[in-house]
C-alpha cells in the first residue's frame, strides 16, 4: 500500500509540474497532463499492477487528464510499446516495474519533453 501511495503521490506531482509548465504561444499541446502506463501484468491481478492502475485512472478523474495502458508487455515488446506512447505524444509514461528501467531510459533520450517513469 505504501508503494501505491508513492506512486499515486508522484504521479500527481509530475502532472502538477506539467501543468504548470510553460507553453510556447503557438503551442496547441493537446496531450499535456496525459498519462500512458505499461504494464508486464494484468490490470485485474488484485495486487501492484492494479493499486497503481486504480491510482492512475484515480488522479485521471481527479486531474481530467488522459490516460492509455498496455497490459502483459513482454521485455521484447518494452521498446516499440515505450515508444509508442511517446509518439503519440504523451506527457508521463509509466513502466510499472523495475524491469522497464533500461528501456525507459533508452526511450528518455529520444524524447526529452517527455517524463519517464518507473517503480520498482
Amino acid at each position: 500500500m505504501k508503494k501505491f501511495l508513492a506512486l499515486l503521490l508522484a504521479l500527481v506531482m509530475a502532472l502538477s509540474l506539467v501543468a504548470c509548465g510553460k507553453k510556447d504561444d503557438n503551442s496547441t499541446d493537446e496531450m499535456a497532463g496525459s498519462v500512458a502506463m505499461v504494464l508486464s501484468g494484468l490490470v485485474t491481478d488484485a495486487a501492484f499492477n492494479q493499486y497503481t492502475y486504480e491510482g492512475m485512472m484515480q488522479a485521471a478523474q481527479e486531474k481530467g487528464i488522459k490516460t492509455a495502458y498496455r497490459e502483459e508487455v513482454s521485455q521484447d515488446e518494452q521498446l516499440e510499446v515505450i515508444r509508442q506512447f511517446a509518439q503519440q505524444g504523451y506527457s508521463i509514461v509509466i513502466g510499472q516495474g523495475g524491469q522497464f528501467g533500461d528501456a525507459l531510459a533508452q526511450v528518455a533520450d529520444e524524447f526529452p519533453n517527455t517524463q519517464f517513469v518507473f517503480s520498482v
